[in-house]
């Protein structure tokens, strides 16, 4: 299992390997059954104490699914199978190869096919990576997306907006699948303050609609 920060450098902070697991037991499912109770506590518990702070406050989530592929296909993992990726994010970037930043989506939403294929063609090489034999989950609110904090505000139809670009983008990545799944407790986003006592700083705001004053 690695965790990857979801900044403008994403980096693996965390691997947690046992060759082994199944190697013990098998015939037995109690003592299996067991060992993977085990096994999950610790998982949560280490996940639970990483704290990591970001080196960039901005996020490239793709850049961070082109991470996690690596680790993927890395020398630990090449002969794990079921290989998934579990995203805990808006789904909002705002750098990289997909930047929200440089959309308008003050008057139209930007077409996602077109999208889609200016990244499948990138400086004629493409930036999208082969995510062929790995399932990929977001988990989120009923979007399966985390929520976003103020002073971003992003509608229904812009969520499902959201929603469908990363579906169509993961899709062309030859993913085996692409899946939104709601978690409880995720309605609610994690606020941070920006001030000479903290150490987060705020991530750009997406303009996704005019404000009225």
């Amino acid at each position: 299992i690695c965790a990857v920060i979801v900044d403008s450098n994403p980096t693996k902070v965390e691997l947690i390997e046992d060759k082994n697991f199944f190697t013990e037991d098998a015939r037995n499912p109690k003592k299996l059954n067991e060992r993977i109770r085990t096994r999950k506590a610790k998982i949560i518990k280490s996940l639970n104490e990483l704290t990591v702070v970001a080196d960039s406050k901005e996020v490239d989530l793709l850049a961070a699914i082109r991470e996690a592929k690596n680790a993927l296909s890395s020398n630990q993992a090449e002969n794990a199978k079921n290989k998934k990726i579990v995203i805990l994010d808006t789904g909002i970037s705002t750098t990289g190869d997909l930047n929200f930043c440089d959309m308008d989506f003050l008057y139209s939403k930007p077409d996602i096919s077109e999208i889609v294929n200016q990244l499948k063609d990138y400086e004629g090489i493409g930036v999208l990576p082969n995510l062929n034999g790995i399932d990929v989950t977001f988990i989120g609110t009923d979007e399966g997306l985390a929520e976003v904090a103020y002073p971003q505000l992003a509608s229904t139809t812009d969520k499902k907006f959201i929603r469908d670009l990363w579906s169509n983008v993961i899709t062309a990545c030859d993913a085996d699948s692409v899946n939104f799944e709601s978690a409880a407790g995720w309605n609610i986003p994690n606020e941070y303050t920006e001030d000479d006592k903290s150490k987060y700083k705020y991530v750009s705001v997406i303009s996704f609609f005019m404000i009225k004053l």
